[in-house]
């Protein structure tokens, strides 16, 4: 980011009609943040629509903050391509980050991408009922995030009766 058109882009406002479809709680200032991060993808911003945005308190931790953002995506007929769920998968927890910024009061980008874990549970299309997943934080009494992680967890696989 950062030519002087993208900085004016961001500190604009959006034209009420982009977020009046927009629910959550979250001002509409903030539930602008994901609406403009998206626009400047140009190549993919006509098929992600932002549908939610809410900030609550964290309920892990009621002292912090917790944003949640909901990007619908057009998907033409068949499975979504891995690839694509990755560049989804950036994208909106960018959006996600720069919406909790703003609502933080640090009006900052929410950085580039270090590490994305991604679980791929079933192909896009289909998704199954037979996985889950669960997501910890652990944080020390200042509120400190310590260590993090995810697991995927699956109902084993049935044996196949064999052909002789």
């Amino acid at each position: 980011m950062g030519s002087p058109m993208v900085e004016a882009f961001l500190k604009s406002r959006l034209e009420r009609d982009c977020i009046e479809h927009i629910k959550g709680n979250a001002s509409d200032e903030i539930k602008e943040i994901p609406v403009k991060w998206l626009a400047l993808r140009v190549d993919v911003a006509h098929r992600l629509r932002v549908a939610e945005v809410w900030v609550l308190p964290s309920p892990d931790d009621p002292v912090k903050l917790e944003a949640k953002v909901c990007v619908e995506v057009n998907v033409t007929p068949g499975t979504l391509h891995d690839g694509c769920v990755l560049f989804l998968l950036d994208e909106v927890t960018a959006i996600t980050a720069a919406a909790i910024n703003a609502a933080e009061g640090r009006i900052s980008y929410p950085g580039v991408s270090n590490t994305i874990n991604a679980m791929f549970h079933a192909p896009a299309s289909v998704l199954g009922s037979d996985s889950n997943t669960a997501r910890v934080e652990i944080f020390d009494s200042d509120h400190r995030l310590v260590a993090s992680g995810a697991q995927l967890l699956m109902q084993p696989s049935k044996p196949s009766k064999a052909k002789m």
